[in-house]
């Protein structure tokens, strides 16, 4: 029987089988995962401490500048892949169809391996010849390579129901390997912002060996045998292009601050944005922590035509989220001046507070909306996905220019919170829609 999805009929779960899923499966995961992106995140910022009070304000702008842009730079990469493959292997695993699962990583790994080495054999040329950009800036090229083929394996291994594991090598693999390499440069002597970009792209290349082979480690013994079938390439090919423009607006979003702050040529400002970015992502993490579990559930219901789950998982994911964020939020509003003094250093403290304020109530609000985006996605109507994602990144690209005039780094957190907001807002209603449920805004309660 053929898949149907939302456009081809009015009430895509009418009539549908009831596939009741079980939600503490999903809190187990979700503690899971935020155990190691909190153990992750203190790695990380330990790293950027190291390299903060190592390099100059000028060099730590400048070095966050060619890390927004490698990450800019992953989008021909992955393509949209990870989110696709999450799908993909997730309903064909259900499913056991491991033809179609071999099918859709050979379509994957096998575009994003030809883009990394495009972008390496330019890096390459260029320094050979001696054209185009010089310095730090050019290393983004393979440090884009490097993370878009780890953000394939992550989808793939999250597809097959393991988010922890997805999460272990940049979680806690890149920033334990940074921490060493930026505390080799600090003891030195001989820290500037290119050997600590050099530090990063090996740290990167380490990272994705470890996490291509935990992928490996999930295929079934007898993989070698099991027979290709790319049957679902027009499928692929159709929701692939919806896909990349997803992963490109995501990225573009987080990182088109601090490369419009670069533009203007604010690396100092850039710099203030970057550690305020670092404190708001506590209050953004438990979000991240959802989306990293919650994919493949979404995909069962939907599977089994269970509008009901599909509601009670929209609703948990948003209590889950502000479960953490809530108290993130407080902690860094009462106490955020001093944990910037402390870690960064009072010239941080002084001129990054105020944008960090502004992005952790931008994130907060955000959360009150649950993974809907995700929902839309997973459930085939990504393209509801994409449209929320586009108006926001449009009103950001509106205000970054007279906002930065004004106000700086803080301007720029007023435009990208404000944006994020806004994603957040259109998505969830789009999945009201979808979902045809007035039940969203009931408490946690209701659902059990």
């Amino acid at each position: 029987m053929a898949e149907t999805f939302p456009s081809e009929r009015r009430d895509p779960f009418g009539g549908g089988k009831f596939f009741r899923l079980e939600l503490k499966s999903l809190e187990r995961a979700f503690l899971g995962v935020t155990s190691i992106h909190i153990l992750g995140f203190a790695l990380l910022l330990a790293a950027n401490i190291i390299l903060a009070r190592t390099l100059s304000v000028a060099d730590y702008g400048q070095f966050g500048i060619v890390i927004s842009l490698a990450t800019v730079l992953t989008i021909p990469v992955t393509s949209g892949t990870p989110g696709l493959l999450i799908r993909e292997v997730a309903r064909n695993a259900a499913r056991g169809d491991w033809g179609a699962i071999k099918g859709a990583m050979l379509i994957g790994f096998g575009f994003a391996l030809v883009v990394a080495a495009l972008l390496l054999t330019v890096c390459i040329l260029t320094l050979f010849f001696e054209i185009g950009p010089r310095g730090p800036i050019l290393l983004a090229l393979p440090i884009a390579g490097l993370v878009g083929i780890s953000a394939i394996c992550n989808g793939v291994t999250k597809g097959f129901g393991r988010p922890g594991l997805a999460e272990l090598p940049s979680q806690l693999a890149l920033p334990g390997v940074l921490i060493a390499g930026y505390t080799t440069l600090w003891a030195s002597g001989y820290s500037d912002d290119r050997r600590a970009v050099i530090v990063y792209l090996l740290a990167c290349l380490a990272t994705m060996a470890f996490i291509l082979n935990l992928t490996g480690r999930q295929l079934p013994f007898q993989w070698r045998d099991v027979k290709t079938d790319i049957r679902g390439l027009p499928n692929w090919i159709a929701s692939w292009p919806t896909f990349t423009l997803i992963g490109a607006l995501i990225i573009l979003h987080a990182q088109i601050a601090i490369l419009a702050l670069g533009i203007f040529g604010e690396t100092e400002a850039a710099a203030h944005m970057r550690v305020a970015d670092r404190g708001a992502q506590l209050v953004a993490f438990p979000m991240i922590f959802v989306a990293a579990v919650i994919g493949p559930y979404f995909v069962r219901a939907y599977e089994g035509r269970d509008r009901e789950t599909l509601v009670k998982l929209l609703k948990r994911s948003s209590w889950l989220a502000l479960g953490l964020g809530v108290p993130a939020a407080l902690l860094l509003l009462l106490l955020g001046r001093q944990i910037l003094s402390l870690t960064f250093g009072a010239s941080y403290a002084a001129d990054a507070y105020l944008p960090m304020i502004v992005l952790i109530l931008s994130n907060l609000i955000a959360l009150c909306f649950g993974h809907a985006g995700g929902l839309l996605t997973m459930c085939g109507a990504e393209r509801q996905t994409l449209f929320s994602l586009g108006v926001a990144v449009v009103v950001v690209l509106a205000l970054l220019g007279p906002l930065i005039n004004c106000y700086g780094a803080t301007g720029a957190a007023l435009a990208v919170g404000g944006g994020h907001i806004l994603a957040r807002f259109l998505a969830f209603f789009a999945a009201r829609r979808l979902l045809n449920s007035t039940s969203l805004f009931s408490s946690p309660g209701d659902s059990k």
